[in-house]
């Protein structure tokens, strides 16, 4: 699969382009179709695919070449970290290739992230401005979940 990083601003004008043009088709259309949403009130549980179609695996179990890297944020004092960015980089040579995708925790903390095998760092970056916090390295293994904790400051 070959990818292309497209800039924040970039993926800012994507976003609005097919909101725009789910609320035309949504004007326009006398029994309208469903618009996909991009939520973060979905299941961050659930695996986040690297697949063009965008979709993902129903159950928990991950594909036979795939692993998955999951975890829960949380402040120092337990509570929940809500729509913090998680990054992952490839600490392999030659890296791993990572999909370019956002994920980001759930109102839980939780985050789901499914990947090729290899040994990923993972940081954290919350959305109030708190510094970013990077776990212990992570390996990822074909056909298993891999789950870690990250506390924030």
């Amino acid at each position: 699969m070959r990818t292309r990083a497209i800039g924040p601003y970039a993926l800012v004008v994507a976003l609005l382009g097919v909101l725009l043009t789910g609320c035309q088709q949504l004007s326009d259309a006398a029994s309208p179709a469903p618009v996909p949403t991009l939520s973060p009130s979905t299941d961050a549980r659930q695996p986040v695919s690297d697949e063009p179609d965008g979709t993902s695996a129903d159950d928990d179990a991950p594909p036979a070449d795939r692993g998955v890297v999951s975890g829960r944020v949380r402040t120092p004092t337990g509570a929940s970290v809500v729509n913090a960015g998680v990054q992952v980089r490839s600490l392999d040579s030659p890296p791993v290739p990572v999909p370019e995708l956002v994920v980001t925790t759930d109102d839980g903390g939780w985050f789901r992230w499914l990947l090729a095998p290899g040994r990923y760092e993972v940081t954290v970056v919350p959305a109030d401005g708190t510094p970013p916090v990077t776990a212990p390295a992570v390996e990822v293994r074909a056909g298993r979940e891999q789950e870690i904790e990250i506390t924030v400051r």
